[in-house]
């Protein structure tokens, strides 16, 4: 039973490790465009926030339906696709 709980410990720290990613490069977009004089910039800046926001969107989709429903978190049975390869398709280890 201990083992469960931790996998849903788990389960939920990569949903808010990708929300914290998600939040982290948009203050950095949002400085940005706050500190640019320029609108070229500007429309730029919002063209990669939108990219961003479809980014983390997608990565949590695939985060939380990695295993499949009604219990996700169990992805000790080896039913799920690869987290690892999707981690590194959507830039995980890009921060």
């Amino acid at each position: 039973m201990l083992i469960y709980h931790s996998l849903q410990s788990l389960y939920a720290s990569n949903l808010l490790f990708i929300l914290t990613l998600f939040f982290a490069k948009g203050a950095v977009l949002r400085l940005l465009i706050q500190l640019t004089p320029s609108s070229s910039h500007r429309k730029l800046c919002l063209r990669v926030g939108v990219f961003i926001g479809f980014w983390a969107l997608t990565s949590i989709f695939a985060a939380a339906f990695q295993c499949g429903l009604p219990e996700a978190w169990k992805f000790i049975d080896h039913h799920c696709f690869n987290l690892v390869r999707v981690s590194f398709g959507v830039g995980h280890d890009s921060c």
